[in-house]
C-alpha cells in the first residue's frame, strides 16, 4: 500500500505540501482496491447467473449470502467515503497546500465512488433477483410434487371406497355386480378424474 501511495505523491509532483498528495494517495488506494473487490463479485454474481439451477453447489443460498454481506459492506463503505471527500473539497478541515488543482483531483475521486456505489447496489438488487428466483423455482417445485402427491391419493381414494361399498363377495352381497364390471367402473371413474385434474393442469410439466 504505502509503495503505491508514495508512487502516487511521486506523480503528483507537489512540492508544496506533502499532506494533500499523501491523502490522495492513500484515498485512491482504498477506491482501487473497492473496485477490485467489486469486479470479483460481478465475476462471480455473472456465474452463478448463467450457472443452471440444477447445477448450483449445495451451499449456493450460503455463498450468495457472504456475496450480499459483503457488498452491503461496500455499499456502506461508500458513503463515509464520499462523506469524507464532501468535507475535504469544502475545506471543512483546512490542509495546506488545498488548492484548485487539487479540488479537481478529488472531486474526480467523488465522481469515481459515487460510480462505484451505484455498481455496489446494483450488485445487491441482483443478489437479491436470485434469491428471489431460487426460492420461486423451488416452490415451484414443491407445488408441482404436492399436487401429483394429491392427484395420486384422489385416484387412489376411488377404489378404496368402492372396494369398501361392494364388499369382499361380490356376487348379490350385497350388490349384483361382477368382479370385471366393478373393475371396469373403477377404471372408467379414475380416468375421468385423471381427465378433470390433467385440464386443470395439476399433471402438466
Amino acid at each position: 500500500m504505502m509503495d503505491q501511495v508514495l508512487d502516487s505523491v511521486c506523480r503528483s509532483g507537489t512540492s508544496n505540501s506533502f499532506t494533500v498528495p499523501l491523502l490522495y494517495g492513500i484515498l485512491e488506494h482504498m477506491l482501487n482496491d473497492y473496485k477490485e473487490i467489486l469486479s470479483e463479485i460481478e465475476i462471480e454474481v455473472t456465474k452463478i447467473g448463467e450457472t443452471p439451477r440444477s447445477k448450483l453447489p449445495r451451499d449456493f443460498l450460503e455463498r450468495i449470502h457472504q456475496l450480499d454481506r459483503e457488498v452491503t459492506r461496500l455499499v456502506s463503505n461508500f458513503v463515509h467515503f464520499k462523506d469524507l471527500l464532501v468535507t475535504i473539497i469544502s475545506k471543512k478541515v483546512p490542509l495546506a497546500g488545498f488548492d484548485k488543482s487539487s479540488e479537481e483531483s478529488f472531486h474526480v475521486l467523488q465522481e469515481a465512488a459515487s460510480y462505484l456505489n451505484e455498481i455496489a447496489i446494483d450488485l445487491t438488487n441482483n443478489l437479491q433477483s436470485i434469491i428471489n428466483l431460487y426460492i420461486n423455482q423451488t416452490s415451484f417445485e414443491t407445488n408441482r410434487v404436492l399436487k401429483v402427491l394429491a392427484v395420486i391419493t384422489a385416484l387412489a381414494l376411488i377404489p378404496s371406497a368402492l372396494g369398501g361399498l361392494v364388499g369382499m363377495n361380490l356376487l348379490d352381497s350385497p350388490f349384483g355386480a361382477y368382479l370385471w364390471q366393478v373393475v371396469s367402473m373403477v377404471g372408467i371413474v379414475m380416468a375421468f378424474m385423471g381427465y378433470i385434474f390433467y385440464k386443470l393442469g395439476w399433471l402438466k410439466t
